[in-house]
């Protein structure tokens, strides 16, 4: 019985064959005690556990990507496992700097990729490590990409080395950069090349010496499936905003944006942001937006694309959307807005 135990466990580890065969020797062994055994098969059971932790950790996000999403470990293993974002950890490094892209994840309406920039060069630590990044995507869609930008998740850290007597190492500093397409755009099997050269806070030190100098880059490949995950519902409320009335019909939400369908005299300028989702649960999610752009439609109808990070509505169901409308303001400048006042509006939505 107990040789049986030990064998389906061993059969169940990826564990090297000589020692499977080292532990099942044991029992072959007449001369072998009880306690003997059962160290043998503690010894299984902890591999055991240590190759399911090891699966399991590969199943989960890098863990900043994770915060910034609010991604629960279902959640990240539900999206991994739909392909609408990959872990990439791909690296370049050059005169002491390191850029990793660490994640990506997708939609049909653009993409976000998470970087991080590392330096163990000392010299470059009294210095802000802001990349200049750049990104080339192909010709032909080049301009049909719009909204592309990047904002900083947390600035580099300068640790003293007490021993050394200076700055010998840097905590990460992270940042994302994030584009919205054209509809009907199809990124399916392109890529988008990042490029570093320089810093924004610097190039030269006091004495007109360049702090850095070098060259990062990076190929992406955009493997993500688009549209796996976007969830649909529908909508039936009007709003009020800076530019006129307008008629909710439905909500697109994915992780990385928020799609309201809206009909009515507002133009493209709804001034919408997602503030957040009430979930079936009674849970209230809260929704990081960063603005958005809207399209007209051939049937009057417009498509506004909102900015957004959340993963929790792949926990639970949203049940409300929580929207922060721009409702007073005036003109300023070219384009520009001074708002006074903002309303909160609630939305309720019907799943499709």
């Amino acid at each position: 019985m107990f040789e049986q135990r030990y064998k389906d466990t061993f059969s169940l580890l990826r564990a090297p064959d000589a020692l499977k065969q080292e532990v099942l020797n044991m029992q072959n062994n007449h001369k072998t005690t009880r306690r003997t055994r059962r160290m043998a098969l503690i010894l299984a059971a902890v591999l055991l556990l240590t190759v399911s932790s090891l699966a399991a950790a590969w199943r989960l996000w890098q863990p900043k990507m994770a915060e910034l999403f609010g991604a629960s470990p279902a959640a990240q293993e539900a999206l991994l496992d739909s392909g609408v974002t990959q872990v990439l950890g791909l690296s370049d490094t050059d005169n002491g700097i390191t850029i990793t892209a660490e994640q990506i994840i997708g939609d049909e309406n653009g993409f976000f990729v998470l970087f991080r920039i590392d330096s163990q060069d000392p010299a470059l630590l009294n210095y802000m490590v802001h990349p200049d990044l750049q990104a080339e995507l192909d010709e032909d869609i080049a301009g049909s990409v719009y909204g592309t930008h990047r904002r900083y998740v947390r600035e580099g850290q300068q640790v003293w080395d007490e021993e050394a007597g200076h700055f010998a190492s840097m905590t990460p500093m992270y940042f994302y950069w994030q584009a919205h397409v054209e509809e009907g755009v199809d990124l399916t099997g392109r890529t988008v090349t990042f490029t570093v050269e320089e810093f924004d806070d610097f190039t030269t030190d006091g004495n007109g010496v360049p702090v850095w100098s070098g060259h990062l880059e990076l190929t992406i490949p955009l493997d993500y499936r688009a549209s796996d995950t976007t969830r649909y519902y529908t909508a039936d409320a009007w709003v009020d905003t800076l530019q006129g009335s307008a008629h909710i019909t439905g909500v697109e939400i994915t992780p990385i944006s928020l799609v309201v369908c809206y009909e009515g005299e507002a133009s493209q300028q709804l001034f919408l942001k997602a503030s957040a989702l009430r979930l079936a649960d009674g849970t209230r999610a809260e929704v990081v937006t960063n603005g958005g752009c809207a399209f007209s439609l051939e049937d009057g109808a417009w498509r506004y694309i909102i900015e957004s990070r959340t993963a929790l509505v792949f926990d639970a169901e949203p049940t409300e959307l929580v929207l922060a409308v721009d409702t007073e303001g005036e003109p300023v400048g070219e384009g520009g807005w001074a708002i006074r006042e903002t309303t909160q509006v609630v939305i309720p939505l019907t799943g499709r």
